[in-house]
């Protein structure tokens, strides 16, 4: 017999996937949620049982019966910030861990992560300044020495494969110098359209970043959802990106002279021109074995449908192959 908790949640995910939900045991991906879908799903989760529960738990709980579980037990303890987190720890090759962007966790790559060769250990390290609760961090180098911390916790010795889309990948370039700096070995960074914008811009974002700078900015679908999140959700968003833009503004980009892969979308969005003027290959001057591969779609779609399929298979190339030559020597 279904207690209330798991009737309230059937009907939260019957109202934002517009189906019917009939098992407590399918996961909420299988049924259509996307990533933002998962974004809608906690919110409506923490409006209702009053929790304070970040996107990526609808990842790390993704059926009825396991939320409700969680819920059960929400009252008897604090849910603490759990930055990585965990798609796929099966596998034999070396282990992928991508960090989020800026705006969102570590949710964002729920799709990626489908799509992704099962036999690729798979992990995500979800945002501190939107999800810790905790007072923002100062700089990009500060979050990536707190990052890199609850890595090697995981992973003491490495090799490791890092990377991420968007703000993300500059977070994972500056693990990788702090990583290679305490001779860890770093076989690759992967930025996912990762882009080194001009210091006039990011000033500019800082200094004029709010709610409806970003809903005109956002593609339509990103700019509807923001629009109707809960005001508290929402302006703890937008401060977080405005946080993460000044960081970004601060953050020095030094030289680094270890393999780097970058994806680069063929197409620029409005949200693409409106941050910056882009040179045609902004990372030469500093990562000084780069490769490129083209990826048809934008900044936007890159993690998602046909665009995420081509990350996905583009990646399980490169780590298969880094893979084979690990074992091998």
């Amino acid at each position: 017999m279904k207690d209330i908790i798991e009737l309230k949640l059937k009907g939260l995910w019957s109202g934002i996937l517009k189906k019917q939900i009939s098992s407590s045991q399918d996961t909420f991906q299988s049924l259509g949620g996307d990533s933002l879908n998962i974004v809608f799903l906690a919110t409506a989760i923490n409006e209702e049982f009053k929790t304070h529960f970040p996107s990526v738990w609808i990842v790390e709980n993704p059926t009825i019966e396991l939320q409700a579980k969680a819920l059960r037990k929400s009252a008897e303890c604090v849910v603490s910030y759990n930055p990585l987190i965990c798609f796929n720890e099966k596998g034999h090759s070396l282990p992928l861990v991508l960090i989020h962007p800026a705006l969102a966790g570590a949710e964002v790559y729920d799709e990626l992560a489908a799509k992704l060769n099962k036999n690729i250990p798979f992990y995500a390290i979800d945002s501190y300044n939107l999800n810790s609760g905790e007072p923002f961090m100062e700089s990009i180098e500060a979050l990536a020495l707190k990052y890199s911390g609850y890595l090697r916790e995981k992973f003491p010795k490495g090799p490791y494969l890092l990377g991420g889309w968007s703000a993300g990948g500059i977070i994972a370039y500056e693990m990788a110098q702090q990583l290679t700096a305490l001779g860890c070995e770093v076989k690759k960074v992967y930025l996912i359209d990762t882009r080194v914008h001009s210091k006039a811009y990011l000033e500019y974002l800082c200094e004029n970043i709010n709610r409806e700078t970003v809903l005109e900015a956002l593609p339509d679908k990103l700019s509807q959802y923001l629009a109707s999140l809960p005001k508290k959700y929402h302006k703890q968003a937008v401060r977080s990106l405005k946080q993460d833009y000044l960081l970004l503004e601060r953050y020095k980009i030094r030289p680094y002279f270890n393999d780097v892969l970058l994806f680069k979308t063929t197409h620029n969005n409005a949200f693409v021109r409106f941050l910056s003027k882009l040179k045609d290959n902004p990372w030469k001057p500093y990562a000084k074995s780069l490769e490129i591969i083209p990826i048809v779609g934008d900044h936007f779609n890159i993690i998602e449908g046909e665009q995420a399929l081509q990350l996905a298979e583009a990646l399980e190339k490169d780590i298969e192959f880094i893979s084979e030559y690990q074992s091998i020597v």
